[in-house]
């Protein structure tokens, strides 16, 4: 039994060396397949094998490796730092980055471990890396669009707060002209006030009427701006011309504050290519911004000059000056510095908005900063001068409208007034009767139509934007039968849609429209005819007047008059 039992130990005997080859070759195998990058360093840093993954992460073989240290691809700054902390702590684990042999930049993921003998000695260090680089994109994406969203969420928040803000202007400096022309309307209509104080109460109406027009206007621009629609009417432009139409415009204002201006023109300026009236809007606002601001018995200067490449308005005031915080924003939407309740200065904060956008429509450049020396503002726009020259005389004259003309005499004159609006259709009938003319009403294109077919008329004049059928249609059908008859009958189209673009109003554009439906002339109403008491006696009619001289085979003269 012994040596039977001695036999069976000496077969069990044998197979002892296997594991151990086993696991060698396990190990090789592992190490030689294993799709994470391992590499094995001995105790000083220095590379002594790679696995075939390792090469294909970062591209050097093992003839490029030899006698160096992973300093070649994670530089030798970090790699002193990991290699301190694996003698220290004897592992080391965390994200890195490398480049590779072409030069590629990577995102890894590091671990690196001790191998000891038995005595506890270390024997080399195994790094096994993982290319994390699609994640760390990845995880860049995400925090770029967090950020992105973030930021858009607070432009957002931003946009609301100062939508909010602009509403509660917009209510304050609508009401303040409204409640004094229903005030003082209604202390008119109880017949309590004698005559001065009844011309008093009128001018305080159409002073506040008029402040209500201006902030309309405004809105009305940024509408356009924001719709990309407005839109310039090009030509020959004389600054110093519009420049002085400007300070005439805002003269009241200043006296009013006892402000002095002192102005500066460049001699021999170049005449330029722009939209006269716009220009005109740019400085007026420039002007009325320095207005507001300067204190009473302060200064507002205006100079004009020009280099080889632009023309240059410059406006500057004496007031406190912009904070420097507002500054970058003074040209934005909506922005004011003060937008408390408790604020000095009205205004809607759409002026200079206003202005960037119609100078850079120019193609010019506004800028503004404080005065380095003392208090006070400059904006300065610089205009593009044109490539060719234009001459003073090749700008046209305003339309003119003579002096001593008080009245036209319209007696006889039929005329179909076509408006929805009773209030203005009220207005435009008691104006042309009063020069004599005999005006029928239509509230609709269909009485418009009736009335036509009923009665002849010497001057059709139908609002634009009316209820079902615009003023476009009937203009259109009235030209339609004319057409079947051998007649024609001048037509005038008023619009509230004043200076509007080809792509704005209805239709496709005021001016295309109009051609296309036939009209002859087109005024702009609710303040564009009736902008005051000249233009309520002389333009409308006026312009009425030489209409109707195209009419052929009129049956009436109409003559005007002079005041003696």
């Amino acid at each position: 039994m012994s040596q039977e039992a001695s036999s069976r130990r000496e077969v069990r005997a044998e197979p002892i060396a296997r594991p151990v080859e086993l696991h060698a070759d396990l190990y090789r195998e592992i190490f030689a397949h294993s799709k994470e990058a391992i590499a094995i360093i001995d105790r000083d840093g220095f590379y002594l094998q790679q696995n075939g993954a390792h090469f294909t992460l970062l591209g050097y073989a093992d003839d490029d490796l030899e006698g160096k240290t992973p300093a070649i691809y994670l530089g030798e700054q970090t790699f002193q730092k990991i290699f301190k902390h694996l003698v220290e702590s004897g592992d080391y684990s965390g994200e890195a980055s490398c480049r590779t042999k072409s030069g590629e930049e990577r995102n890894i993921e590091l671990s690196v471990f001790t191998m000891r003998s038995g005595l506890g000695e270390p024997l080399c260090y195994v790094s096994i890396k993982r290319d994390i680089t699609a994640r760390k994109r990845a995880e860049e994406r995400v925090a770029h669009l967090l950020v992105r969203e973030r930021t858009a969420r607070a432009d957002a928040e931003k946009a609301n707060r100062l939508k909010d803000e602009f509403l509660a202007t917009l209510s304050h400096e609508l009401r303040t002209p409204l409640n004094a022309v229903i005030g003082w309307s209604r202390i008119l209509k109880a017949g309590r006030l004698d005559i001065e104080s009844s011309g008093h109460a009128i001018e305080v109406i159409e002073r506040n009427a008029w402040a209500q027009k201006q902030i309309i206007e405004d809105i009305l621009d940024v509408s356009r701006v924001i719709t990309g629609k407005l839109q310039l009417h090009l030509g020959p432009v004389d600054l110093i011309a519009v420049v002085n139409a400007a300070l005439d415009a805002v003269r009241p204002a200043l006296e009013a504050k006892d402000i002095r201006v002192k102005t500066h023109y460049q001699k021999d300026l170049k005449v330029i290519a722009g939209d006269s009236d716009r220009l005109q809007q740019v400085v007026w606002n420039l002007l009325s911004n320095a207005s507001k601001f300067t204190p009473s018995g302060g200064v507002v200067g205006v100079r004009v000059s020009q280099d080889e490449t632009y023309a240059e308005i410059e406006v500057s005031d004496t007031g406190p000056g912009i904070d420097a915080e507002f500054l970058p924003h003074v040209f934005e939407r909506f922005r004011q510095a003060d937008g408390s309740t408790t604020r000095t200065h009205g205004g809607l904060g759409l002026g200079l908005a206003i202005v960037r956008h119609l100078v850079e429509l120019h193609g010019g450049l506004i800028a503004a900063e404080n005065v380095t020396s003392g208090s006070g503002a400059i904006f300065t726009v610089k205009l593009p001068l044109p490539s060719n020259e234009f001459k003073i005389e090749s700008v046209p004259a305003p339309t003119p409208i003579e002096q001593n003309l008080t009245e036209v005499d319209l007696e006889g004159v039929r005329i179909l007034v076509v408006e929805d609006e009773l209030d203005a259709l009220d207005l435009i009938t008691i104006d042309l009767t009063a020069h004599g003319a005999k005006v029928r009403g239509a509230g609709s294109v269909a009485d418009a139509l009736a009335l036509l077919h009923s009665e002849q008329f010497d001057l059709l004049i139908s609002d634009i934007g009316m209820a079902d059928t615009d003023g476009y249609e009937l203009i259109k059908q009235v030209r339609k039968e004319e057409g079947e008859k051998g007649e024609h009958i001048p037509a005038i189209a008023l619009t509230a849609y004043a200076r509007a673009g080809p792509n704005t109003g209805h239709r496709g554009g005021l001016q295309h429209s109009r051609c296309e439906a036939g009209g002859d002339t087109r005024i702009g109403d609710r303040g564009e005819v009736f902008d005051g008491e000249d233009i309520l006696k002389t333009h409308f009619p006026f312009v009425i007047f030489h209409l109707s001289l195209r009419c052929p085979g009129s049956r009436r003269q109409w003559q005007m008059k002079n005041a003696k």
